[in-house]
């Protein structure tokens, strides 16, 4: 299993998760830490995406119900980092996790617990560039 760690209110994880699903990564779930974005969070994402996205209008933003029965299911946990989530991750054999807007950094023990490793691609990455990524998480499958 694939695990897609994010946020509820992250705006791109429906896109990431659009694009996994276009390149055939199946399998999946999301993992949603309970930080929500601060505005010190959403500074810091315009300062390291050059302002490339900006804060799309609340209702423009693709909802996770809106998937449909095409929602993988949602974990949801109080950090990526804590000792639930490692046991959550081993439960639910989750061979690669895939930053999909992690509001912390993972630790180097989360990292190493995971078999195939996490997968962080920066959103002012190109799509082509994130797409080959996907393709590659799909292959771990």
């Amino acid at each position: 299993m694939i695990g897609f760690l994010s946020t509820i209110d992250n705006p791109l994880l429906p896109y990431y998760f659009a694009a996994a699903k276009s390149e055939g990564v199946t399998n999946t779930c999301f993992i949603l830490d309970s930080k929500l974005i601060s505005e010190k969070d959403r500074r810091i994402w315009t300062m390291r995406t050059n302002g490339a996205f900006e804060d799309p209008p609340q209702d423009s933003i693709p909802k996770l119900h809106q998937l449909g029965k095409d929602c993988p299911p949602a974990y949801f946990v109080d950090s990526h980092n804590s000792d639930s989530s490692k046991e959550l991750y081993k439960k639910l054999g989750i061979i690669c996790l895939y930053n999909a807007g992690c509001p912390r950094k993972l630790s180097k023990e989360i990292i190493d617990s995971i078999p195939k490793g996490v997968v962080n691609v920066h959103p002012r990455d190109s799509s082509r560039i994130q797409r080959m990524q996907l393709r590659r998480v799909g292959n771990l499958q």
